[in-house]
């Protein structure tokens, strides 16, 4: 009876002990999983923030290029002048209506009109349309009466008859302190929806643009747009605010505004994050693992631990204190050698982690927004994505070499530096481009030094070669020619092509502000940003056409042709 009272009270214990143990291992599994929790959120959060900055940007940056179309058009004296032309109105407005179609083309909005004080429609880009506005009175809009009221507005609106949702710019036309109409130009929501689609960062992120009326103007997910977003709008709303996070139809975001106060509206990026309880079960899984075999370690341990003491305690007591002052001592060396090891990984670990964290997130990033877009059969975009991913991976050999030789990169001030390698650099950039459309390159440049600034200097000559190569896209001799020669003590670098050549009637002008023949979006500032880079260095850059076929731009730059005796 004593011995079978003795089984159950050890039986007993090894119970009790066991259920203590796995209360312990749901403990830890418990912390593990909030900390993890809580680390995930907050890394989503900020995250959240950085990428909805890139997206505001993005949004500041497109209404500001709009909203300066319609301001630039009104002040056209062609356009002036048809209000005050009373003779030969039809010809005017033909011209007006070309005219507006240019615009509309080049700023890729989808319709530019011109209203009369009345709220006529007497100018359009339409005008060749079936749905021509030509004619129709838009007096009622509230884009025409805060134009005329204040001198420009901004309004979110439904097209009457294409039932499109539309960002309407518009500014007033005025003639003698007079105001004699408003230049309006119309954006689509749809296209800042479509471009939207070229930022994705691979999380399952969505934009919504709200108006303080409590509508959606446009969203990344085609069924939000023209619902209501707030519940006092309307009940059935299922946008439930809180602090940093929104419900969403069953769905947690974490979001970020960026107020629109033109468009009395706000933008809001969200970030799906339903998802970040259920990614904490592989860390569980890892944790619940890494605890069972501490545990079994643990065991085994305690379990020679036993014996060795039984061992022990039946050697003498001279000989038990020799092993314990010997156990002691390779312990103790044992600690010094590993305190070492893990200082030496520590340093490493410290420094390697932080210079090459961010490109190595970045790939991550572009990887799984590659497997979103081949899901979608975006394979142009993947390629892409795969670019760039090329690019961090030799931005991460970049760093390694860089930790390797303890130095780091020079900067990027004005200095005497080789032409050859600038020009090298320059065609490596455009060569994809060059390569695809068949153009034939010829360079021709002796051992020659100019003062610029390398990196700028490289983006004037990207410009240039780029310009060539659409230049020459319809020609069937391509030809590319890149020289230099010592003119007046200064180095004259030659660009020139086989291409359409430059129009009469631009040459004077191909280096101002929006200034371009090319149709599509653009409003040709890339030679006018050129030319303000190498006057930047003390040089010129000059345009003409050739004799025979094509152009040619002359960059003049301080510097120094070596003669071949010093080569």
């Amino acid at each position: 009876m004593v011995q079978q009272s003795y089984v159950v009270a050890a039986r007993g214990q090894t119970f009790v002990q066991w259920l203590l143990q796995l209360l312990l291992l749901l403990v830890c599994l418990s912390v593990v999983y909030v900390a993890g929790l809580q680390q995930d959120r907050a890394y989503r959060y900020e995250q959240v923030k950085s990428q909805g900055q890139q997206l505001f940007a993005y949004f500041d940056s497109e209404f500001a290029r709009f909203a300066a179309i319609p301001k630039l058009v009104s002040e056209n004296p062609a356009l002036k002048a048809a209000f005050l032309s009373a003779q030969a109105q039809s010809t005017a407005y033909t011209d007006l209506n070309i005219y507006l179609q240019d615009v509309q083309r080049a700023s890729g909005a989808s319709d530019v009109y011109l209203l009369d004080a009345k709220g006529d429609v007497i100018a359009s880009s339409n005008w060749s349309k079936d749905y021509s506005y030509i004619g129709n009175n838009f007096a009622f809009r509230r884009y025409f009466i805060d134009a005329i009221g204040h001198g420009s507005a901004l309004e979110f609106a439904v097209g009457i008859r294409s039932k499109a949702r539309g960002f309407y710019f518009s500014h007033v036309v005025s003639e003698r302190n007079h105001k004699v109409g408003v230049v309006v130009l119309k954006v689509n929501v749809s296209k800042f929806e479509q471009d939207r689609e070229k930022l994705n960062t691979g999380y399952d992120n969505e934009f919504a643009v709200l108006g303080d009326d409590g509508l959606i103007y446009g969203a990344s997910q085609p069924e939000w747009p023209l619902q209501h977003y707030r519940s006092a709008v309307a009940e059935a709303s299922d946008w439930q605010w809180q602090a940093q996070q929104v419900n969403i139809a069953h769905q947690a975001y974490y979001f970020t505004t960026h107020p629109l106060p033109e468009l009395a509206a706000q933008l809001v990026f969200l970030s799906n994050v339903s998802d970040l309880p259920y990614q904490q079960w592989p860390r569980i899984g890892i944790a619940c693992l890494l605890l069972v075999i501490l545990r079994v370690v643990w065991h085994v341990v305690q379990k020679r631990w036993q014996g060795y003491q039984a061992l022990q305690s039946r050697r003498q007591a001279l000989e038990d204190k020799v092993e314990e002052r010997t156990q002691a001592l390779e312990k103790a060396q044992n600690a010094l050698i590993r305190a070492a090891k893990l200082a030496t990984i520590g340093q490493l670990s410290a420094s390697i982690n932080h210079e090459i964290n961010q490109p190595l997130s970045a790939i991550n990033t572009y990887l799984a927004s590659c497997r979103r877009l081949l899901r979608k059969g975006q394979f142009s975009a993947v390629s892409d994505n795969l670019d760039i991913i090329e690019s961090l991976v030799f931005r991460v050999h970049q760093i390694v070499a860089q930790l390797k030789q303890f130095s780091q990169s020079g900067d990027n001030k004005m200095r005497l530096v080789a032409l050859r390698p600038l020009i090298d650099n320059a065609l490596m950039i455009t060569g994809p481009e060059l390569k695809q459309a068949g153009v034939e390159v010829e360079v021709s440049v002796p051992e020659t030094e100019v003062w610029v600034e390398p990196f700028r200097f490289e983006q004037v000559l990207v410009n240039l070669f780029t310009n060539a190569a659409q230049a020459m896209a319809e020609q069937s001799e391509k030809r590319l020619t890149i020289g230099a020669e010592l003119f007046d003590e200064k180095v004259k670098v030659t660009v020139a092509d086989t291409g359409v050549g430059i129009s009469q009637h631009l040459l004077g002008s191909i280096f101002e502000p929006f200034v371009t023949t090319k149709t599509g979006h653009g409003l040709g500032l890339g030679l006018s940003i050129s030319k303000e880079i190498v006057a930047s260095f003390g040089g010129n850059l000059s345009a003409h056409n050739r004799p025979t076929q094509g152009a040619e731009f002359i960059i003049a730059l301080s510097g120094k042709m070596h003669s071949s005796e010093e080569s």
